[in-house]
């Protein structure tokens, strides 16, 4: 954090636990100052700049008597003439855990004059307390003097979007929605399919008191349109295209931070993928592929569809059947340069994950069985929980036909991640496939 005086920077301090103290020495005479805190940002939090906190200065600018100022951990909270309530910084560290009136972007930390008294030579403090609330769309950024007042506000920003949506579909011809089965048989052997996917409540923003103030994404209805070709008996290129059929929500702003709503159809990512069978074949107790997949940054980020900058996640895939028994397994690095918080939510690189497991009925036509899927931001391991490990649960089931495999499931999400709100009306998901492959 950075106390400026205009553009003149009067001192520094590190933000721990909530509050930094920046000492400063004034200009040599008797008037208004205007001080500023400026919060540099960490690679979890943007920066932030305050309104100013004017400051008066008057009495003897040139004899050497005691400023008077007080210390500033016994100030204690009054009002000033003008009504305006002085805070109590001696309980600044205290202020970091009460709740503030809005949940997102830095809303609710305010800033606001009174005078005081000082020699030419006066120790100007200002702390500047961040609400490093970890929860998601939880931060506040705001400054407070020893002899400052909470009256104004951080300046607002747009925020601008990310891709949203935690599903990811498998490639086409897999029996899993998420993860893959890893059929890797014949040569140019093509298959085709539609993933319909909505989401109910997505992306949620809540205020302190975990009420929610704001559906930024209420549903989200998105077409996955897929191919693949299987090579060599080992092979597998695949592409995918998510498009968004229906979106709808409501925008939310506070003083420091505004965040658009999605309102209408868009594009996603183009994925482009690649796999490479390294051990066992399909059916056997142990498959082993690896592979990768490549994001194309063709969607539109104001309606979450996209980060806005290309993606790719190296992956390692294990599937496998014993009896009736089948399982699978995904492990991959997700990197992700758009690395900027999210309302205060941590983004960027991802340890991604996701397991399947049920049965095989039906002479092997009906696969059921559940998945669960999610990631780790890098960022933020220190982090809750909460918020920097989106996760979601489906049960699902496919069934064969012939060419052609039909699935049907739904799950929700298990914590406040980003793409994956927690509750009971929060982030219900349904999925219906259809898919077309040739014989091997």
């Amino acid at each position: 954090m950075v106390l400026l005086y205009g553009t003149m920077e009067l001192g520094r301090a590190i933000v721990t636990d909530g509050t930094a103290t920046a000492t400063g020495t004034a200009p040599n005479q008797a008037g208004t100052y205007d001080l500023t805190a400026h919060f540099l940002g960490t690679g979890a939090y943007g920066e932030s700049l305050s309104r100013p906190v004017t400051i008066t200065v008057t009495g003897d600018v040139t004899g050497a008597r005691d400023t008077g100022t007080p210390d500033s951990s016994k100030v204690d909270s009054s009002t000033t003439p003008d009504g305006s309530t002085v805070v109590d910084s001696g309980r600044m560290a205290d202020a970091a855990s009460r709740p503030v009136p809005t949940a997102a972007g830095g809303g609710g930390c305010q800033t606001g004059p009174r005078p005081a008294t000082g020699s030419g030579l006066m120790l100007l403090a200002l702390g500047a307390v961040a609400f490093l609330r970890r929860r998601r769309l939880g931060l506040c950024v705001g400054a407070v003097g020893a002899l400052a007042a909470w009256g104004n506000s951080a300046q607002a920003q747009a925020t601008r979007g990310f891709a949203v949506d935690r599903f990811d579909p498998s490639e086409r011809g897999s029996e899993w929605f998420a993860n893959e089965s890893l059929d890797l048989r014949g040569h140019l052997r093509p298959a085709v399919g539609l993933t319909a996917d909505y989401a109910f409540k997505p992306l949620v923003i809540y205020n302190p008191d975990d009420s929610e103030a704001a559906s930024l994404v209420r549903h989200q209805f998105i077409a996955h349109l897929g191919g693949s070709l299987i090579l060599f008996n080992r092979l597998r290129l695949g592409v995918n295209l998510p498009i968004a059929l229906i979106q709808d929500g409501t925008g939310w702003s506070s003083d420091t931070a505004s965040f658009a709503a999605a309102d209408s159809t868009a594009l996603g990512d183009l994925r482009v993928g690649v796999d490479g069978r390294l051990y066992g074949n399909y059916k056997d107790p142990v498959t082993v592929a690896l592979g990768a997949q490549v994001y194309l940054p063709i969607g539109s980020r104001d309606q979450y569809m996209s980060d806005g900058q290309l993606r790719l996640i190296p992956r390692l895939t294990v599937a496998g059947t014993v009896g009736l028994f089948t399982y699978a397994a995904k492990v991959g690095f997700a990197w992700r340069p758009q690395d900027d918080s999210f309302g205060g939510a941590v983004r960027g690189n991802e340890v991604v994950y996701s397991a399947a497991a049920g049965v095989r009925v039906l002479q092997d036509k009906l696969t059921v069985g559940p998945e669960i899927y999610g990631g780790r931001v890098l960022a933020d391991l220190q982090g809750s929980e909460k918020t920097a490990s989106p996760t979601e649960v489906i049960l699902g089931a496919h069934y064969r036909a012939g060419d052609f495999r039909f699935g049907l499931g739904g799950g929700l999400g298990i914590n406040r991640g980003l793409g994956a709100a927690k509750g009971r009306r929060q982030n219900r998901r349904v999925q219906f496939e259809i898919v077309e492959r040739a014989k091997p």
